[in-house]
């Protein structure tokens, strides 16, 4: 069957080297993974903590929905929809005013599976804590990355958009967006 909804609300979430997952690893197209939707004024993933929506089959990943009016993501912490199947990952929506990533940190789409059939990865969307077209006051990166990214597929399977809406970017010590 699918994977349940992940959501949790809080002034201040903290992930210190833990993990939160939606996952799908069934062989039936219907059984999509989960959904994880976090709301938090304060957000920070540190030290290998990760958030994960993947699929390992046909199902399509489930997506990740953050909403915080600061969030930091450092020391090889990790939020990621992957498929390492046919089907798709999920998408990646922030709605932030400070984001920053450092020491490592990554926000990634991927589509691993080495096959005509592998499915596409997912889009990555960071904007301002209202919603649609508003943007963050800052996002920034030092030594870290945003990435959507395919290694199989055919030319129908994509790498997503990366759409960032901030009015300043600032990338440091070879961050990347790519």
């Amino acid at each position: 069957g699918k994977a349940g909804v992940i959501s949790i609300s809080a002034p201040t979430v903290t992930i210190n080297g833990g993990t939160i997952s939606g996952q799908s690893t069934s062989v039936s197209q219907a059984a999509t993974g989960g959904s994880i939707m976090i709301e938090a004024d304060n957000f920070n993933v540190s030290n290998g903590g990760n958030i994960r929506a993947d699929s390992k089959g046909p199902a399509h990943a489930g997506n990740i929905t953050i909403n915080s009016s600061s969030m930091n993501i450092s020391q090889d912490a990790i939020i990621q929809s992957s498929t390492s199947g046919s089907g798709n990952a999920g998408n990646i929506d922030i709605q932030v005013d400070h984001l920053t990533l450092s020491n490592h940190a990554l926000i990634s789409s991927s589509s691993t599976f080495q096959s005509n059939t592998a499915g596409s990865a997912g889009a990555i969307t960071i904007q301002g804590t209202t919603g649609a077209g508003s943007a963050a006051t800052l996002v920034s990166l030092d030594n870290s990355t945003i990435s959507t990214t395919i290694n199989g597929g055919t030319s129908l399977t994509t790498p997503a958009t990366i759409d960032i809406t901030a009015q300043t970017v600032n990338l440091t010590n070879g961050a990347q967006i790519k």
